[in-house]
């Protein structure tokens, strides 16, 4: 899995497919840049391809970072096919609260 160069220090570019294939490294790599507290954007702008156990991942990340206090935001739209997997599972309104 590659993650995509951010633009800025501040910032966590998801990479380009969420996928079980890399469900362990998506977390990790997540969670940790959450816990470092100086990230406070998540851009979906590169995702191309996402699978229910990557929303999930997402989603609890989200969930995680916030409830430990963490002020953050979501930007970018991410590829048609993954816009739709946010709403077939439930959690596209959830996952938009946090959008900017």
């Amino acid at each position: 899995m590659n993650w995509p160069a951010p633009p800025d220090p501040n910032t966590v570019v998801l990479p380009g497919e969420c996928v079980i294939e890399y469900a362990d490294e998506l977390k990790n790599g997540l969670m940790n840049a959450l816990d470092e507290k100086s990230v406070d954007v998540i851009d979906l702008s590169r995702v191309e391809r996402v699978d229910l156990s990557g929303i999930q991942i997402l989603v609890s990340a989200l969930a995680t970072a916030s409830g430990a206090g963490h002020d953050f935001h979501i930007v970018g739209n991410p590829a048609a096919a993954v816009d739709e997997m946010m709403s077939l599972s439930g959690y596209r309104s959830y996952i938009d609260g946090f959008r900017s």
